[in-house]
């Protein structure tokens, strides 16, 4: 299991608004996040974006027949940087995913 710091920075955004719109405890969201880390650093491998994904997701989204938004493109381009498959449950993402030639992988 391939985790990009992007994915990273992402995860730490999503449990900071459940904790903002009060949906979740403060202690709550730091122990998700510990526990979060802690998968990571058992179960897979934290990877860097690099410049080219950037560029790559920039790319990809001058194709105005992929339904993308900028954070997808991006995790879009590590995965095609690294040969990985694409983990999402957002079937827009899935899609365009597979039109870029990354490997799906079923949620």
């Amino acid at each position: 299991m391939i985790v990009s710091d992007w994915a990273m920075a992402e995860t730490a955004s999503a449990i900071a608004m459940k904790v903002r719109t009060g949906a979740l405890a403060v202690e709550t969201a730091r122990e998700a996040l510990v526990d979060f880390d802690s998968w990571v650093a058992v179960v897979g491998s934290q990877e860097a974006v690099v410049p080219g994904d950037i560029a790559a997701a920039a790319n990809f989204l001058r194709r105005f027949d992929l339904p993308l938004k900028a954070p997808d493109a991006l995790h879009i381009a590590v995965c095609r940087r690294l040969g990985a498959g694409l983990l999402t449950f957002d079937t827009q993402m899935a899609l365009a995913a597979a039109r870029l030639g990354c490997t799906v992988l079923p949620a």
